[in-house]
């Protein structure tokens, strides 16, 4: 294997968990997918889901931005998020009524292994779909992206985590495994 192959797949990696980052994000938010705003401040200079919300709204309109993404590509981005989230959502649901269950359950005053081990199965089935779906809504963004944006993406994610790995062996002495 090429130093040039090992380089270039170690930048495909960071790409693409960048956009899966900020396609999770913006599975998780339904509401911003829908372009609603939220008090907080903005993001995006394009005023469409990415605006406002949470930093992770923030961090995929800051990509958007860093990359010059078009407005077809901005209007494709805002699609795969809401087609992500109208699927995330009864899964969220579904999450947090199990969590309900469980957190009753353990406050009980019998502990039922059965029923323990039950949601906890649900739980993994459950967050295995919603993997699945940031999946498909990373590599769907991805898909909108041009080669030169994605490698931009890439390099300043590479970038990012080289600052971190630097920032916790001066503050923590640990040396985090390179990615």
């Amino acid at each position: 294997m090429s130093v040039n192959n090992s380089s270039r797949r170690g930048v495909t990696r960071t790409v693409l968990g960048s956009l899966l980052v900020a396609a999770a994000a913006l599975a998780a938010q339904p509401s911003l997918a829908h372009g609603e705003r939220h008090h907080g401040g903005g993001g995006g200079h394009h005023g469409m889901m990415m605006e406002g919300g949470g930093p992770q709204q923030r961090h995929m309109a800051r990509m958007l931005d860093f990359v010059e993404a078009t407005d077809a590509q901005r209007a494709s981005v805002k699609g795969i998020a809401d087609a992500a989230a109208a699927k995330a959502k009864p899964l969220r649901d579904q999450q947090r009524a199990l969590r309900e269950q469980a957190r009753a359950q353990m406050n009980s005053g019998v502990v039922n292994r059965t029923a323990a081990e039950s949601m906890r199965q649900q739980m993994v089935a459950l967050h295995d779909q919603t993997s699945k779906i940031r999946l498909d809504a990373m590599l769907d963004i991805a898909d909108q992206l041009t080669p030169e944006q994605r490698a931009k993406i890439g390099a300043m994610m590479a970038k990012r985590a080289e600052h971190k790995r630097e920032h916790r062996m001066q503050h923590h002495g640990d040396a985090a495994p390179k990615s």
